[in-house]
């Protein structure tokens, strides 16, 4: 191994790392973020939740950063110098009124198939003619997602971040699923226009993290950026002596004082009481703040996908019992 330490990490408040470099010789940029897991790494950097940023593991960069709370970086090794570099990432915008959900995002939509070996939830007895139809809109899904949806007796199709309306409608869905994805919720415009027109209907409406943000978006309410994000396997979330430690990866939140009459927030974040999950009292809608899929981490939110098939399980026993009452000519 090359002795000389050849790479660096550069920040923007001027906070310059050495070290060895290896893989690519080249200079990335992006928000330097931290995630505390001990586990799943593999999963932590393939998660299209981190676009635009980098992932520390590194307990020296993870202080400092919480300290001073993310922000830009750069790690290069292909020579530049530290100056160099620190104008370079001077000039990177900031993570604020970033939208990269469409950048992550299918192009065209799909069908998600089970797995051959795959099969329903052996503690789900859904009803006759399961499969529920599901559109997924796909601000950065993960695979896990999909895999526990599929396993919970749902069809689902995966649309682009920028379908509209008439394409949602078009797949008859008895459910629609907002997924996770990267950037600021604030700037996915046509996502929560999309989500704004979707709630004025009376379809369950499934939102975890990004798609959480959007649903309170769409509602009125405003998001704000956190110091440093949550992105760990161990966060608490609850209320009212329910906890469920979850997998989180956000670094922005929804400002509860915002929200408007009539939503709830159901789950607080009991590290910083911030919004951990929303729902419309008296209606099939509702948001969580993390990840129920537990890829990575701990299976105690995956209770929230057995919620959605229940509304949407409601749904369409109303549609036959108003079907069976219709007058027959």
């Amino acid at each position: 191994m090359n002795h000389q330490r050849d790479a660096l990490l550069v920040l923007a408040d001027g906070w310059v790392m050495e070290g060895w470099g290896f893989g690519a010789q080249t200079t990335a940029m992006g928000e330097v973020v931290f995630n505390t897991g001990m586990t799943g790494y593999q999963e932590v950097i393939t998660d299209p939740s981190y676009k635009g940023q980098l992932i520390t593991f590194t307990r020296a960069l993870v202080r400092h950063l919480r300290e001073q709370g993310a922000m830009n970086g750069a790690i290069s090794w292909d020579g530049a110098s530290p100056a160099t570099l620190l104008q370079a990432v001077r000039a990177v915008p900031p993570m604020e009124g970033l939208d990269l959900a469409t950048t992550v995002s299918t192009p065209v939509a799909y069908q998600w198939q089970r797995p051959p070996d795959g099969s329903l939830d052996p503690r789900l007895q859904p009803s006759h003619g399961a499969n529920y139809r599901v559109v997924a809109i796909d601000f950065g899904i993960k695979r896990g997602i999909l895999q526990r949806l599929s396993s919970h007796g749902c069809a689902v199709t995966v649309l682009p971040a920028t379908a509209d309306h008439d394409q949602v409608m078009a797949h008859q869905p008895e459910g629609i699923f907002l997924s996770n994805g990267p950037g600021d919720p604030a700037a996915v415009h046509g996502g929560i226009a999309l989500t704004r027109r979707l709630l004025q209907q009376e379809r369950p409406v499934f939102g975890i993290c990004l798609g959480c943000q959007i649903i309170g978006l769409a509602l009125g309410a405003k998001t704000f950026k956190l110091t440093y994000g949550h992105r760990g396997l161990n966060h608490p979330c609850g209320m009212g002596g329910q906890v469920e430690i979850t997998s989180q990866n956000h670094g922005f939140a929804i400002d509860p004082d915002t929200l408007p009459d009539g939503v709830q927030v159901h789950r607080l974040n009991l590290n910083d009481c911030t919004v951990a999950g929303l729902e419309l009292q008296g209606r099939p809608i509702f948001g969580i703040q993390y990840h129920p899929e537990a890829s990575p981490g701990p299976h105690d939110a995956d209770h929230h996908f057995a919620r959605f098939i229940r509304f949407m399980e409601r749904r369409r026993q109303q549609s036959r019992r108003i079907d069976h009452a219709s007058p027959q000519f």
